[in-house]
Order: structure tokens, then sequence, then C-alpha cells
């Protein structure tokens, strides 16, 4: 694209950015022998009151892979499986994500992305957990649940969930990465709009 338009340093400089804003993660994936953390990750579109689909190994599951972890619907054949919640509680992952956007479909679904709220993002992301059964979950017991914004899936700024999902894995080896930070850059850097909203969220309140 960049040769197309006439903007071949920008687009290197945009790709550079994203191979160093990657390689935090991979630099560092390589060298850890701990064991993987499971983890079940569910598009929040659908809300708090119905399951939406979570990844075998395309989309979110791929990031799983890339970031050091196990996702649990790894083996399902269909690419984006929507789990029975039977199967869910009998896995009981170490980690679970919720991804967000500014979905219209459901008043309870997860808002995350520009112009929401970190507060009001929270909020929504406790909705999940009064589900039937998810109180008996460790993940939901150690606080380990997350919310990410949607986009990052298949956007360039997926090096933020890259980065997030590596740190909720390895809190230790990711201690000093701030995921949302690298979208700050990207905005100041390259794109026209600022940055606003919440990107990337913790149950826990920092």
């Amino acid at each position: 694209m960049g040769k197309l338009l006439g903007k071949e340093k920008r687009a290197n400089e945009i790709a550079d950015f994203y191979n160093d804003q990657t390689n935090i993660v991979y630099s560092r994936i390589a060298k850890i022998t701990k064991q993987k953390p499971t983890v079940y990750v569910e598009c929040g579109w659908k809300g708090s009151d119905t399951y939406g689909n979570s990844y075998s190994n395309v989309g979110w599951g791929e990031l799983i892979n890339r970031s050091g972890g196990s996702n649990i619907a790894g083996n399902f054949s269909e690419q984006m499986p929507i789990i029975n919640p039977e199967f869910l509680l009998d896995k009981d992952p170490d980690i679970i994500i919720i991804s967000g956007a500014n979905w219209p479909a459901a008043p309870s679904s997860l808002r995350l992305g520009y112009y929401t709220k970190e507060e009001d993002s929270r909020e929504l992301l406790k909705g999940y957990l009064n589900r039937p059964g998810w109180n008996t979950l460790k993940a939901v017991q150690n606080e380990n649940v997350y919310g990410v914004f949607h986009g990052c899936c298949f956007r360039i700024y997926n090096y933020a969930a890259l980065q997030a999902f590596a740190k909720w894995f390895y809190p230790e080896d990711f201690k000093d990465i701030d995921p949302e930070a690298g979208i700050k850059e990207y905005h100041e850097k390259f794109m026209p709009i600022d940055y606003s909203g919440t990107w990337i969220l913790e149950l826990k309140e920092s």
C-alpha cells in the first residue's frame, strides 16, 4: 500500500512500530517455560445473558496461542463455536476474556473502544460473572476476568491485545508492559483522530 500510494516511508514507519510492539511479547514468550494457563475467550456482542461465540485457532484463538496461553476451544473443528456452558464449567479455565465494542445488539453487551468509560465498561463486565455456575470458576474467584476491544482481533493494533494477553497470562514476566500505552502512541504517531475511551480492561480496579 505504501508503494501504491507513494507513502513508502510512512508505511515502513508503521511496519517498524508494529514489529517493535509485537517483539516485546515474542522475545519474552520464547524464554518462558512455565505451564501455559488455560483460557476461555468470548465475543461479548450478545450480552451477559447469552453466550457469544468463542474461537478455535482463528482470530482470538490464534492470539491466545501467540501469547503463550492454552485455548480451551482450540480443538474445536468449528472456527467460531458457541460452547456449551457445561463445557466451560468442566474446563474451569485460569483466564476468561470477553471482547467488547460499541455493540448495538444487547444492552448488557460489553462496551469498549472509542468514547467508552472505564467504570461503565467494568460494570458491564461484572454482569458476566452472574451467569449460572460462574461463581465456581477459579478465573472468577481469582478475578482473572478481562475485557479487550474486539477490533484488536483483526486490526493493525492487535499488538495491544497480544501484550495484554501475555501480561494476563504471565503477570511477573510482563509487569512493566502497558498495552494501552501502545494504542495511545499509535494514535499520536499515525492516526488522524485522537485516542479516547477504554480498550483494555481488568476486572480489578487499578
